[in-house]
């Protein structure tokens, strides 16, 4: 979570099909979810998204795999109470219900879950209750991945529809690092996932950086996220898996003002793809995905949540997902953050 600056524009519609268009390879794909068919969207570009990709001998014959995926950073309840810009974060339990039904709406066959290590119930013969199994519990179709290898709260986490994905292998989580005090020992999430209707294989990755604004604060969200990408690429080269989904609350985005985005730096060094720049279809995107609590919702600015793809990897949409009546949030709002999702599609 953090107050967004004033910033410039992110890119246009335009320049994302100029950027598209400096590829030759093309690749046409159906799009499908979990659910069905892909949400309502905006009208897109109709140059393919697929021809950014960065891949190892792109063919219009290859096998792709459609799948999709949200982000939501839940906003921990030790917040509750507290002032943001736009008003007063209300009690846990009062936002329960409306982020349960977001993230039933969408329909996702991975989320990831940002800010949802709060303790919610102590008890001194058990482990804690927390935010992250609250919300397991009321998200029936989905399995909460054991991904707390370094600390029962670090604050990343993982849920999957069994009836589309199946984990393979052992999930975790890395340091994110540096070792800084104002770092608070940052952990990014991981899984690998097979999906059942094809067998295709990917890593996900759930990544929170820090969130205070300023120049060092932006070289150590640099630094988290390379870290990540180094302990990401080194293990999926050991497991022998290829795509890799990055997705969370990333604290800055492209184009933000008197912000320097050293992780969507390194990202973009790495090859790796921004959904919001690269999808065909977006849905809701002139929304800020960090909302800070305004009843009217908040609109162009950017993403600060993120959605990123290795080379390879498709986007057919990326959205946001609000419940608005005349541009306001209806009832309690749910997080200072909206949740992102994003239709990719997974080589094999």
């Amino acid at each position: 979570m953090r107050s967004p600056a004033v910033i410039t524009p992110r890119l246009s519609r335009g320049r994302r099909v100029a950027a598209a268009a400096l590829s030759s390879a093309v690749v046409v794909a159906m799009v499908a979810t979990a659910g069905g068919t892909s949400a309502a969207a905006s009208a897109g570009s109709k140059t393919p998204a697929h021809a950014v990709r960065a891949t190892r001998g792109t063919s219009a014959k290859r096998l792709e795999s459609p799948i999709r995926v949200l982000s939501y950073n839940s906003l921990d309840a030790s917040f509750d109470g507290e002032r943001h810009p736009g008003g007063i974060g209300a009690p846990f339990a009062k936002r329960l219900p409306g982020q349960l039904a977001l993230i039933q709406q969408s329909k996702a066959a991975v989320v990831g879950i940002e800010e949802a290590n709060a303790c919610l119930h102590p008890n001194p013969s058990a482990p804690c209750w927390r935010q992250i199994d609250a919300l397991n519990r009321g998200l029936t179709q989905y399995t909460l991945v054991n991904t707390s290898q370094s600390t029962y709260y670090d604050g990343n986490y993982i849920l999957y529809n069994p009836q589309v994905v199946t984990p393979v292998r052992e999930g975790g989580d890395w340091a994110a690092g540096p070792m800084h005090p104002a770092a608070d020992n940052r952990f990014s999430a991981f899984q690998v996932f097979r999906i059942n209707a094809t067998g295709a294989e990917f890593l996900f990755v759930v990544v929170h950086t820090l969130a205070p604004a300023g120049l060092s604060y932006d070289r150590i969200r640099g630094q988290e996220s390379q870290n990540t990408i180094n302990a990401a690429t080194a293990y999926a080269k050991r497991v022998g898996v290829g795509p890799t989904l990055y997705v969370g609350d990333f604290n800055s985005y492209r184009g933000e003002w008197h912000v320097h985005d050293y992780s969507g730096q390194a990202m973009r060094k790495a090859g790796i793809h921004d959904g919001i720049l690269y999808a065909d279809k977006l849905v809701n995107a002139k929304y800020d995905s960090i909302n800070e609590l305004y009843r009217h919702a908040r609109k162009g600015h950017g993403s600060a949540d993120h959605i990123y793809g290795s080379g390879g990897v498709g986007f057919a949409t990326w959205g946001e997902l609000l419940h608005l009546k005349h541009g306001n949030f209806v009832g309690t709002i749910p997080s200072d953050h909206n949740p992102v999702y994003a239709d990719v599609e997974i080589p094999y």
